[in-house]
């Protein structure tokens, strides 16, 4: 585990890259695919609850996220006192921000590089914790 965590910026950043570039987990279609946030408030009287909710898919799909949880901000955000007044328009400003601003196309963003060190770190863990084959023909097995 100690040497997947040091794993080389550079190896890692080509490994996000593949993964960037591979098909969005949602809808299937083609990506590059990122992390994309949304924000979330849902109140009732005394009771707030606030998330940032993040979701890796392409960009179409983290729009669609967004748009429906500023909808269900609007909607059900105020009703929560004190905390529904003050967090509902933070949380609709930061869904206008992550429509106006999502992650680039072009390259990963650093959540997402961060996100790929994680599964390789899982990967090598996942394969060194497996027994090495002990003869030729399950060497090619592999």
């Amino acid at each position: 585990m100690r040497q997947a965590a040091d794993l080389p910026d550079e190896v890692i950043g080509e490994f996000a890259k593949k993964l960037h570039a591979s098909d969005c987990p949602v809808c299937g279609g083609p990506g590059p695919i990122d992390i994309h946030y949304a924000y979330r408030v849902m109140s009732l009287i005394l009771i707030t609850q606030f998330q940032t909710i993040p979701r890796i898919s392409c960009q179409s799909c983290g729009t669609k996220a967004v748009l429906w949880n500023g909808l269900v901000t609007a909607l059900v955000g105020w009703w929560g006192v004190p905390f529904g007044l003050i967090m509902t328009p933070i949380y609709l400003i930061r869904n206008l921000i992550a429509l106006v601003a999502p992650p680039s196309p072009l390259e990963p963003s650093a959540a997402f590089k961060e996100h790929a060190r994680q599964i390789a770190v899982l990967h090598i863990a996942t394969t060194a914790s497996q027994p090495a084959p002990e003869n030729e023909e399950e060497w090619e097995d592999e």
